[in-house]
């Protein structure tokens, strides 16, 4: 993983961290919504920082779903009353976000996939014209006055492997990605 182990090396008073989330979409039982999703995000961040002795400023690098989880952090922690979460606010300078559906994606082949599952909700919020996404938006865009976000997406066509179980054959799904910073 090239955060964990090239970017110190560039930068040697960085400390990647790395956060995941279940991403699986078939005999996915999860009813978490991108909201829970973030807001765990945020308990992780709240973790992480209370327990570090210095107090560095925080950068992310989004890609995808996690700009959507990383962008719904950011807004709950500023509508948050709580002292230390404006001071976790504060700690954040900007992020780069790769990929990110932020006016939503085709949902078809996910939808699919995820057919009768509880997922299907979290899906439901990424697709077009997401009444979700239009309000995370709104609400993302009067803190990114005070932050540095930089926005990117490949130029490339890749065609990316999906298995959702061990005995059916690989999916192949075509994506056009851009690598250029916007």
């Amino acid at each position: 993983m090239w955060i964990r182990d090239a970017l110190p090396k560039f930068f040697p008073f960085a400390r990647p961290i790395l956060y995941g989330y279940d991403t699986q979409l078939c005999n996915a039982y999860s009813f978490q919504s991108v909201r829970d999703i973030a807001l765990t995000l945020v308990n992780h961040l709240r973790v992480v920082v209370n327990s570090s002795p210095t107090k560095r400023a925080l950068v992310f690098i989004a890609h995808s779903l996690g700009g959507i989880v990383l962008k719904e952090a950011l807004v709950c922690l500023s509508c948050s009353p709580n002292t230390r979460d404006s001071e976790l606010l504060e700690a954040i300078s900007g992020a780069i976000f790769f990929g990110v559906p932020n006016y939503g994606m085709d949902t078809d082949h996910l939808f699919a996939q995820a057919s009768g599952q509880p997922l299907q909700y979290l899906i439901e919020q990424l697709k077009e014209g997401s009444w979700y996404l239009k309000n995370l938006d709104r609400s993302f865009s009067s803190l990114s006055r005070d932050k540095s976000f930089f926005w990117g997406y490949e130029t490339k066509k890749s065609i990316i492997p999906v298995v959702c179980h061990p005995t059916q054959p690989v999916v192949k799904i075509h994506y056009y990605l851009r690598c250029t910073l916007a």
